[in-house]
């Protein structure tokens, strides 16, 4: 189940690689400078192994048997594979273009805070709410939102009556979980009074997922309740002690 890289000159283990469920069937140098370790096994996963460090960097399967065969075709950054599953399985390095996907993203996101930033400024609210939701961010998220309260009720149930399902599915996963921390919660129920208010419980109903975030918000709700009830009963006695000593 492991891998273990050997010095020659004195044969002492240099580096051993654990990850592989079951025997690992096949083992090789997946560059020429012998950075990375590429490894197949009889649960019929391909591993990629960083060769400095020991630590696994991606896991790859196509296969449903044992993996017998390895061979690397460097020129067009290609790996085979074949198993006992009868298939021969050519692999292609998409490594680059994955990093620049993860940058396009990365800079698509800068530009979208930016947009969002200005948007809050200029008051744009439909906007703001819609790229917070987008970017996915539960901190910026909650600042818009905390800046539609300050803006009213009016305002804030006009922005949910124009949400789609899916925004409301989002809105209700961030008020769920801003209703577990009590600093959040006054924010939480002002939201999802709107929400009630403006979508309506028979159209909450129709959408999937609803159900479940509704379940989890009344767990905590019921606690925010109860503590609230606690705080009017001490409120009352304190009055009356201040009432008794005056």
């Amino acid at each position: 189940k492991t891998i273990k890289m050997w010095n020659l000159t004195d044969y002492s283990c240099l580096r051993t690689f654990e990850g592989h469920i079951n025997s690992v069937l096949k083992s090789l140098f997946l560059t020429r400078e012998s950075t990375q370790i590429l490894s197949g096994g009889s649960e019929g996963v391909l591993k990629i192994w960083d060769a400095k460090s020991s630590e696994l960097v991606k896991d790859i399967s196509n296969h449903e048997g044992k993996i017998w065969a390895v061979a690397i075709k460097p020129e067009a950054d290609e790996i085979i594979s074949g198993g006992d599953d009868s298939r021969i399985v050519i692999w292609e390095d998409c490594t680059e273009e994955e990093r620049e996907k993860e940058k396009a993203k990365e800079e698509e996101g800068i530009l979208k805070v930016q947009e969002l930033n200005n948007s809050v400024k200029k008051k744009n609210w439909k906007r703001a709410v819609q790229l917070a939701l987008e970017l996915e961010h539960a901190f910026r998220a909650r600042k818009v939102f905390e800046e539609l309260e300050r803006e009213g009720n009016q305002v804030m149930e006009g922005i949910v009556r124009g949400l789609t399902d899916d925004e409301v599915v989002r809105v209700l996963k961030y008020v769920r979980d801003w209703n577990t921390n009590a600093r959040n919660a006054h924010l939480a129920q002002v939201v999802l009074g709107a929400v009630l208010r403006e979508i309506g419980v028979q159209r909450l109903g129709k959408i999937e997922g609803v159900r479940e975030l509704v379940d989890a918000l009344a767990a905590y709700t019921d606690r925010h309740l109860q503590r609230v009830e606690k705080l009017q009963q001490q409120a009352y006695v304190l009055d009356y002690c201040m009432r008794t000593i005056g």
